[in-house]
């Protein structure tokens, strides 16, 4: 695939556009995924659509899996962790990053890039999810 069939973004920026993140939820400081492919979890309680922690050995009703949002783990999206990444995809966050810290190794300004948190995912995943909002 080119370059152009995907789009680069923070991960905040993508969840405000992806339909599986959940805000209401007690997991990962709010940061949910409903993807049912999410591999990092933790089994929660649920009520009126948030879920919860609860109490614990509360056995009055059962947990459900909620999963975490994370950039590591995303599984519509893979993050950008190095600089020749995020030139490949985000070529105004990397040169950001370089202006931005003059005499920097090449290690350095990957450990850098990988703290931005930037996501890449197919435009058309996007533009798919665009169409099915009313």
């Amino acid at each position: 695939m080119s370059k152009d069939e995907f789009i680069a973004m923070d991960i905040d920026s993508l969840a405000t556009e992806c339909p599986y993140f959940t805000g209401l939820t007690d997991a990962n400081n709010g940061y949910g995924c409903n993807h049912p492919e999410q591999t990092e979890f933790e089994e929660l309680y649920k009520e009126n659509g948030y879920t919860y922690r609860g109490f614990e050995n509360d056995d009055s009703k059962q947990k459900t899996r909620q999963g975490k949002c994370y950039s590591f783990s995303c599984p519509i999206a893979f993050k950008c962790t190095t600089m020749d990444e995020l030139k490949e995809y985000d070529i105004e966050t990397a040169d950001e990053i370089t202006r931005n810290n003059p005499n920097t190794d090449e290690d350095e300004f990957d450990l850098i890039a990988d703290t931005y948190d930037i996501m890449v995912i197919k435009k058309r995943l996007m533009d798919e999810w665009k169409e099915e909002q009313p």
